[in-house]
């Protein structure tokens, strides 16, 4: 693509103001699918055959700029002084330096969590190396792969195949990367960990100490309710759950709502509507208001960030709290971490925190929380840069950086958390040279359990799959989050139902602007493909869900819409 359609590509983009992900809610993962093969091993050279001496390559001067994440700058002296355990992260990245002369990682300022200040600086050539391609489109793997193609990120198809890294991956974590990161043949991200949605991290020693029954997988909204309302305490000031204004979307979703809210619509320039109309919603938003309002047991702060919110969490004035699970390890000496809550407590991690899937709703409808993250890159990135952030990547995550990492924070530390703080390894190591333990050993049997109980729950199908990578601007979800913020912060007069048809007209008012690259009858065959599996799915693993709400909707809004 040349210079200029570039440019012109990010400018429309901006121009639209940041939209990111045609889709409503974010989706699901994929259901895991046959992987591709490893390409088979070069021959190993017979004594007939005459060993080259080898020869030292061309340097090339090649600067890899960074905000902090994933890749650092080589920390100095003084940093390894200040903390022992950056000993092993130091002398990993000076191998990987040494081998590669030239290569210069240079820290910058940039904040590439907030969509529109990367997408800006995507657009004025400003970028450091390594992005976050969810980040780039709105949080969502529609946002996320219509980046790919909208040129917001690099293409590294040719160092994906270079560092062979579908040889490194479980097949379990290859099969959910590669279709969400494969477009049209071409790569844009590189896998380094992998997570969980937002799932409940809870006090299980709270619990105890209340005499509540302790929750198992298959808890429901009202079993949150009555936890929370319980586990709330003037005298300790702990409110019983700590939840941003997102959630109350998430709660509809748990109980099967989002997944209906999205109706497609072919005849329609951006081919899909939305119809929050259901009337299941009120009572639960309902229900859910009156958790923060009436039983007073939710900290919801709109002012508060990310971080305060698992601050409020980890110093023990929340009981649950709704994030990833990647925060959940850090050890025992990172000050504000779970571990040292436990520790304080003088009790083993395992018996002060539980870990579970979200809270069903009155049906069996559940979502598959995994995912598997990665890094890509911006789009202004010279093929020699590219080469070296690809290389340097999969050498400190994916290759033998990662083990004389583990290797060194065990050495300065001898502290089994501080060196297993990634639970769902991606490249299937749960034990490393040199380390005595495992992750088991760091952070109890149970933790470990519950954690791959949430990782193996099946996953419908992913939507965003189905369909081509849009190259379009899509309608933002303001409207949608505007109401969400409405139910969680308004205390008075707030009318459920009105704010709903006012988000779902808006949303649409909005839509009417756009215009899909997809065709009508692409996007009609991509829904049918997509609706005929989801219907066999829910069959098959959610009777209850699909007789009672999911075939209705499909039979009385679906259906007819595709003709």
């Amino acid at each position: 693509m040349s210079a200029e359609k570039t440019a012109f590509t990010r400018r429309r983009f901006l121009k639209f103001a940041v939209m990111g992900a045609g889709a409503v809610t974010l989706g699901a993962c994929a259901a895991p699918s046959a992987p591709a093969a490893p390409a088979a091993p070069a021959a190993p050279a017979t004594e007939a055959t005459a060993t080259p001496e080898p020869v030292a390559a061309p340097v090339t001067e090649v600067v890899i700029t960074t905000s902090g994440w994933p890749i650092k700058p080589l920390p100095t002296e003084e940093d390894i002084k200040a903390n022992q355990a950056r000993a092993g992260y130091a002398e990993a990245l000076k191998t990987w330096l040494d081998a590669n002369p030239g290569v210069t990682i240079k820290q910058v300022e940039a904040n590439i969590w907030d969509q529109q200040a990367i997408v800006t600086a995507i657009s004025g050539g400003t970028a450091p190396t390594f992005v976050y391609a969810p980040a780039i489109g709105g949080w969502s793997l529609a946002g996320a792969r219509a980046a790919f193609v909208q040129n917001l990120v690099a293409d590294i198809t040719p160092f994906v195949e270079k560092y062979g890294v579908k040889g490194k991956l479980t097949p379990a974590f290859l099969a959910f990367w590669e279709p969400q990161v494969n477009v049209d043949g071409k790569y844009y991200n590189y896998p380094i960990d992998a997570g969980t949605g937002n799932i409940p991290w809870i006090r299980r020693d709270l619990i105890k100490e209340a005499g509540l029954p302790e929750p198992t997988p298959d808890w429901t909204w009202t079993d949150f309710r009555t936890i929370a309302k319980a586990l709330t305490s003037e005298k300790d000031k702990r409110k019983g759950a700590a939840l941003q204004w997102w959630m109350v979307g998430g709660m509809q979703g748990h109980h099967g709502l989002n997944l209906l809210q999205n109706i497609p619509s072919p005849s329609t320039g951006w081919h899909w509507r939305v119809d929050l109309s259901d009337p299941k919603r009120v009572p639960l938003i309902q229900n859910y208001r009156a958790m923060i309002f009436e039983d007073q047991s939710v900290f919801s702060d709109a002012s508060a960030d990310e971080n305060q919110y698992t601050a409020a969490f980890a110093q023990g004035s929340a009981a649950i709290r709704f994030t990833n699970i990647l925060g959940a390890f850090g050890s025992a000496a990172q000050e504000g971490s779970l571990a040292a809550l436990a520790k304080r407590l003088d009790k083993p991690y395992e018996e002060v925190f539980l870990f579970l899937p979200p809270p069903k709703g009155d049906t069996d409808f559940y979502e598959g929380q995994i995912y598997v993250g990665g890094v890509s890159y911006s789009p202004d990135s010279s093929a020699d840069v590219l080469d070296k952030g690809v290389g340097v990547v999969d050498y400190m995550f994916l290759g033998k950086g990662w083990d004389i990492q583990k290797a060194g924070q065990w050495e300065a530390t001898k502290d089994l958390q501080a060196v297993f703080n990634y639970p769902l390894p991606i490249d299937g190591k749960y034990t490393y040279e040199g380390v005595p333990g495992s992750f088991a050993d760091a952070w109890g049997k149970k933790t470990l359990e519950e954690i791959e109980y949430i990782a193996g729950l099946s996953a419908a199908p992913d939507r965003d799959l189905y369909f081509p990578a849009e190259k379009n601007p899509a309608p933002d979800n303001k409207a949608i989050n505007d109401a969400w913020s409405t139910f969680t912060y308004v205390a008075d007069n707030v009318d459920i139902a009105a704010e709903l048809k006012k988000a779902e007209e808006t949303w649409n008012k909005q839509a009417e602007s756009f215009t899909s690259s997809v065709s009508a009858e692409d996007f009609t065959a991509a829904a049918l493909r997509y609706y005929a599996d989801l219907d066999n799915y829910f069959k098959e693993k959610m009777p209850i869900y699909y007789e009672s709400m999911f075939k209705p909707w499909y039979d009385a809004k679906v259906k007819p819409a595709l003709g």
